[in-house]
């Protein structure tokens, strides 16, 4: 069975592709491991779903999905600088283990 917001899509003319990148999009965030992502997949069902229920109007959807956008691209930074924390760390520690200890012992 299809929910209101997959009606919705139906009703519009060749939305079966855009009907489809959502579908898809919102099984990528569901089988996610972290736990992010998958609160950001319910959440854009939400929006999906009160959208197609008329809970909210195309404006609210809009600046939801904006919010929305815009804790992604945030978590995206976070996870960027601690990768680069970790990757100087890693840099540090080689830098000392190869270049202070063992060009010592040579």
């Amino acid at each position: 069975m299809s929910s209101n917001w997959e009606t919705m899509l139906d009703k519009i003319q060749d939305s079966a592709a855009l009907k489809l990148e959502i579908k898809t999009l919102l099984n990528d965030c569901s089988t996610e491991d972290g736990e992010f992502m998958q609160r950001q997949g319910a959440m854009l069902k939400k929006y999906l779903q009160q959208l197609a229920d008329g809970t909210i109007n195309a404006d609210e959807f809009k600046d939801n999905i904006l919010d929305l956008r815009s804790g992604v691209v945030s978590e995206s930074l976070k996870l960027e600088v601690k990768s680069m924390a970790r990757v100087q760390a890693i840099a540090d520690k080689i830098s000392s283990a190869l270049l202070d200890r063992l060009l010592k012992l040579i």
